[in-house]
């Protein structure tokens, strides 16, 4: 199943694998490239709130919910919408504020964390800590994605 949220985080329609409407879902999760992008394609009679900046949501193999934002769709001659969207967690931060050069003494995974993702609207999980701190520094301004994955 999966929903589309309009820009009011509300539900506005939704799929179903089942009734047909989708069709080639496909998701690509790489930490490594920080690549997280889910692409699928559905009747264009359906698509009328498919729209850029529109949220969806989605359980993934690990019945896990994720949301990931539309980036771009087109409709084809053949009556689909090819729609392609990218994780909205790495939107998020990668449009929020860039951090200026500064350096975080001995602080915890979470802490630092929790400084990256302020003003993202995004949480640290409990599950995080590493036992111990570390020093970490950039001597320009960064973005606060290339920040966490400097972490």
């Amino acid at each position: 199943m999966i929903h589309i949220l309009n820009q009011k985080d509300e539900i506005v329609d939704y799929f179903d694998i089942r009734d047909g409407s989708i069709l080639n879902p496909q998701m690509v999760r790489n930490i490594e490239t920080l690549e997280d992008t889910f692409e699928f394609t559905v009747a264009t009679k359906r698509s009328i709130n498919v729209q850029e900046r529109n949220r969806v949501i989605i359980k993934d193999n690990e019945n896990q919910y994720r949301e990931f934002i539309i980036m771009q769709y087109e409709s084809n001659l053949d009556g689909y919408t090819e729609v392609s969207c990218v994780g909205s967690h790495l939107e998020d931060f990668q449009t929020a504020k860039p951090l200026k050069p500064q350096s975080l003494q001995s602080y915890t995974t979470n802490q630092a964390i929790e400084f990256m993702a302020s003003d993202t609207g995004w949480e640290v999980a409990d599950d995080n800590e590493w036992g111990g701190s570390r020093t970490t520094s950039w001597s320009s301004w960064q973005d606060r994605l290339s920040l966490l994955k400097q972490l």
